[in-house]
């Protein structure tokens, strides 16, 4: 760095972190794959010290020659259709001069993250997992004690026993 102080309020960025400290995964862009690690700041909630944090970022060189990719990444909840997206940006800085744009959303329900026990809309399809997960061990663990009874041999000279091998 060229300067020689660094406000205070962004020291911290420019402390290098590995991926498992910024729980990030890799990303793929075209000029190349793009570590989970590096330098990170996280935007705060009140709008008037983030553009303040992201001024003085600017101004101290935070993005300088030598970046490669910046990825921005956001979290949003729409609690209307009980869905959560993850959204990746990166933005990669090629040799030649270019700017790219790449993005990855990622969106799952809701009905994912915790189980579904109270009585509502998501408590059919509760009751319906549980079922069919249930179904599907029983399935499993009667073949498997069928394969252990008759011998592996036997039991997969017969067609029908390899397809219902593969239908589990």
């Amino acid at each position: 760095y060229d300067e020689r102080w660094t406000p205070t309020q962004v020291e911290h960025c420019y402390t290098w972190h590995p991926s498992n400290i910024t729980d990030q995964v890799d990303m793929y862009g075209s000029g190349g794959l793009y570590p989970g690690d590096g330098f990170v700041m996280d935007v705060p909630l009140s709008l008037v010290e983030a553009d303040s944090q992201l001024s003085d970022l600017q101004t101290w060189h935070w993005i300088d020659q030598a970046t490669r990719a910046v990825i921005v990444e956001l979290n949003t909840l729409n609690p209307n259709v009980n869905m959560i997206t993850n959204i990746r940006l990166l933005f990669e800085f090629l040799p030649s001069g270019q700017i790219r744009a790449t993005t990855n959303v990622f969106a799952f329900r809701t009905i994912w993250l915790s189980l579904s026990v109270m009585m509502d809309d998501d408590l059919p399809l509760f009751v319906y997992h549980v079922a069919i997960v249930a179904l599907f061990s029983v399935w499993s663990s009667y073949v498997f004690w069928t394969i252990k009874k008759t011998g592996p041999v036997t039991w997969f000279s017969y067609m029908w026993n390899v397809v219902d091998l593969v239908g589990i």
